[in-house]
Protein backbone atom coordinates (compact mmCIF):
# COMPACT_ATOMS: atom_id res chain seq x y z
CA UNK A 1 0.00 0.00 0.00
CA UNK A 2 1.16 3.53 -0.69
CA UNK A 3 0.15 4.97 2.66
CA UNK A 4 1.30 1.98 4.75
CA UNK A 5 0.87 2.34 8.54
CA UNK A 6 -1.27 5.51 8.79
CA UNK A 7 -3.87 3.82 6.61
CA UNK A 8 -4.37 1.22 9.34
CA UNK A 9 -5.05 3.86 11.98
CA UNK A 10 -7.19 6.10 9.79
CA UNK A 11 -10.28 3.94 10.26
CA UNK A 12 -9.82 3.99 14.03
CA UNK A 13 -9.58 7.78 13.91
CA UNK A 14 -12.81 7.84 11.94
CA UNK A 15 -14.50 5.76 14.62
CA UNK A 16 -13.30 8.14 17.33
CA UNK A 17 -14.60 11.05 15.26
CA UNK A 18 -17.96 9.32 14.92
CA UNK A 19 -18.21 9.42 18.69
CA UNK A 20 -17.46 13.19 18.82
CA UNK A 21 -19.24 14.51 15.72
CA UNK A 22 -19.13 18.16 14.69
CA UNK A 23 -18.93 20.21 11.49
CA UNK A 24 -15.28 19.29 11.04
CA UNK A 25 -16.21 15.62 11.00
CA UNK A 26 -18.67 16.20 8.16
CA UNK A 27 -15.95 17.98 6.18
CA UNK A 28 -13.52 15.12 6.81
CA UNK A 29 -16.10 12.58 5.62
CA UNK A 30 -16.79 14.53 2.44
CA UNK A 31 -13.08 14.97 1.75
CA UNK A 32 -12.46 11.27 2.34
CA UNK A 33 -15.26 10.20 0.01
CA UNK A 34 -14.10 12.53 -2.76
CA UNK A 35 -10.45 11.52 -2.34
CA UNK A 36 -11.36 7.84 -2.39
CA UNK A 37 -13.49 8.26 -5.49
CA UNK A 38 -10.86 10.08 -7.52
CA UNK A 39 -7.93 7.95 -6.33
CA UNK A 40 -9.87 4.90 -7.48
CA UNK A 41 -10.01 6.35 -10.99
CA UNK A 42 -6.27 6.92 -11.39
CA UNK A 43 -3.45 5.51 -9.28
CA UNK A 44 -1.46 8.75 -9.36
CA UNK A 45 -4.28 10.49 -7.53
CA UNK A 46 -3.66 8.44 -4.40
CA UNK A 47 -1.69 11.50 -3.25
CA UNK A 48 -4.95 13.30 -2.49
CA UNK A 49 -5.69 10.58 0.08
CA UNK A 50 -2.55 11.35 2.09
CA UNK A 51 -3.90 14.42 3.96
CA UNK A 52 -7.12 12.74 5.08
CA UNK A 53 -5.26 9.58 6.10
CA UNK A 54 -2.80 11.57 8.19
CA UNK A 55 -5.65 13.52 9.82
CA UNK A 56 -7.45 10.29 10.68
CA UNK A 57 -4.31 8.73 12.11
CA UNK A 58 -3.60 11.93 14.06
CA UNK A 59 -7.08 11.88 15.58
CA UNK A 60 -6.52 8.28 16.68
CA UNK A 61 -3.09 8.93 18.20
CA UNK A 62 -4.35 12.08 19.93
CA UNK A 63 -7.24 10.17 21.47
CA UNK A 64 -4.90 7.42 22.68
CA UNK A 65 -2.48 9.99 24.12
CA UNK A 66 -5.35 11.70 25.97
CA UNK A 67 -6.46 8.35 27.32
CA UNK A 68 -2.96 7.52 28.55
CA UNK A 69 -2.11 10.95 30.00
CA UNK A 70 -5.40 11.61 31.80
CA UNK A 71 -4.59 9.53 34.94
CA UNK A 72 -1.22 11.26 35.34
CA UNK A 73 -2.80 14.69 34.93
CA UNK A 74 -5.43 13.83 37.52
CA UNK A 75 -2.64 12.93 39.96
CA UNK A 76 -1.11 16.35 39.36
CA UNK A 77 -4.37 18.07 40.24
CA UNK A 78 -5.99 18.78 36.88
CA UNK A 79 -9.75 18.32 36.93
Amino acid sequence: SYLHLPLDYCLLGGLVSLWNRNNGFIFLCLYALIAEHFSGKMSRLVLICAPIVSVGAGIWFGWVADLLLEPFLLLLGKK
